[in-house]
């Protein structure tokens, strides 16, 4: 699905909302980096909740929807509408966060476990949206949790 953003430039940033999600907004220096992050918004907002579906609206219908919605005078020149959805998380990134939680340890903790940064488990380990995580880093992250580690390929 894809829901309607707008994606407001000023100065040296970019920032995007999405009018049927409040909350899901998104950030960056330019466009392309604002529809990341809005994308990777929309993906936290609607994990594990139930929205409507976006409304299917035009260009045309756009303005005057964002006008209602908002109770604002409309778009400013300038502005532009995306169509964006959701980006995909990474599963590993949240069972690794499910595990250190049912063993209720914080992230500090487990970062002292693997001799890194707290930093490194926020940033990569448990990250829904990094995506390259190490057979050997999920088998020590396992081993720090008193975990075993399975992987499984299925249809």
């Amino acid at each position: 699905m894809k829901y309607l953003t707008v994606i407001e430039t000023g100065g040296t940033t970019c920032g995007a909302y999405v009018p049927d999600v409040p909350g899901a907004v998104g950030l960056g220096a330019d466009v392309a980096d604002t529809l990341r992050s809005v994308s990777e918004a929309l993906a936290l907002h609607l994990e594990g909740e139930v929205w409507p579906e976006p409304k299917t609206l035009t260009r045309e219908t756009a303005e005057r929807y964002v006008r209602e919605m908002l109770n604002s005078p409309g778009l400013k020149p300038g502005d532009e509408l995306h169509f964006v959805e959701p980006a995909t998380m990474n599963p590993v990134a949240l069972e690794v966060t499910a595990a250190r939680e049912a063993a209720g340890i914080s992230q500090a903790e487990l970062a002292r476990r693997l001799g890194t940064a707290r930093g490194n488990i926020s940033a990569r380990l448990e990250n829904p949206f990094y995506w390259g995580h190490k057979v050997e880093t999920l088998r020590r992250v396992a081993d720090a949790l008193n975990l075993k580690l399975e992987l499984k390929l299925a249809a």
